[in-house]
């Protein structure tokens, strides 16, 4: 046996104690690379778009403001300002 399988062996895998808790170890930090991953993933494919909880935009998609300089219209307010006019 080469020397690292051999200390493995020897430290890690020869107690059932010691064995259940690098097994309980090892999944936490492989649960974080694989979420860390599909984060990562999900951010490059909706780059551009605000669709993340943590970009402040929520869960669900935000519409970026006019680009143009024109003032405000009914549609740019929303819903509860064409029920304030009673339109």
């Amino acid at each position: 046996m080469s020397g690292a399988v051999r200390f493995l062996y020897e430290k890690v895998l020869r107690r059932t104690s010691t064995f259940a808790f690098a097994v309980v170890v090892s999944a936490v930090f492989f649960e974080r690379a694989v979420d860390m991953g599909c984060d990562a993933i999900f951010d490059n494919i909706n780059k551009g778009r605000r669709t993340s909880p943590r970009s402040g935009g929520g869960a669900t998609p935000y519409r970026t403001p006019p680009t143009s300089k024109r003032p405000p219209t009914d549609r740019d307010k929303g819903v509860e300002a064409r029920l304030e006019s009673g339109q």
